[in-house]
């Protein structure tokens, strides 16, 4: 199910980085400067799991995202990367309250959960790597309905 991830970090790394056979390249030489992630409820999830597994860098360790802009309701995210994942299925208001797509990490700096006793933030990984986008986060009510 994540191989979404992947496909997203290499096309947008190839239109920003790469010079031969790229559209949005002429004379061979790169146009995009920045590149910003935009979604909306599930490409907001998206979004948020694509900095959290990894995937904000490519395989040359370059940074594929400058920023991101996920408008969503709360911490949710996508359900890809376990066992008889479901990227579309998320829990609602009065249905699928035990699916797995409000889980640890909620947040984007590195907290400690006392529940479970770990210890993860969403920007965790990219910061490590030296990737880490820059966030604006939208947070509505429209998904509750």
């Amino acid at each position: 199910m994540g191989i979404g991830f992947a496909a997203i970090r290499d096309i947008v790394s190839f239109l920003r980085y790469e010079t031969k056979d790229n559209p949005l390249a002429p004379q061979e030489r790169p146009r995009i400067r920045h590149a910003l992630g935009f979604g909306i409820s599930q490409s907001g999830r998206v979004l948020r799991d694509l900095v959290y597994l990894g995937f904000n860098e490519d395989l040359a360790g370059r940074q594929v995202f400058d920023g991101i802009l996920p408008v969503m309701a709360g911490s949710r995210r996508t359900c890809v990367n376990w066992q008889f994942a479901q990227a579309g299925r998320y829990s609602r208001q009065h249905e699928d309250h035990s699916y797995g797509d409000d889980q640890f990490p909620f947040s984007y700096p590195t907290l400690s959960d006392p529940v479970s006793g770990r210890t993860d933030g969403i920007l965790q990984r990219a910061r490590d790597a030296g990737v880490c986008p820059r966030v604006l986060h939208l947070d509505t009510e429209s998904d509750l309905w």
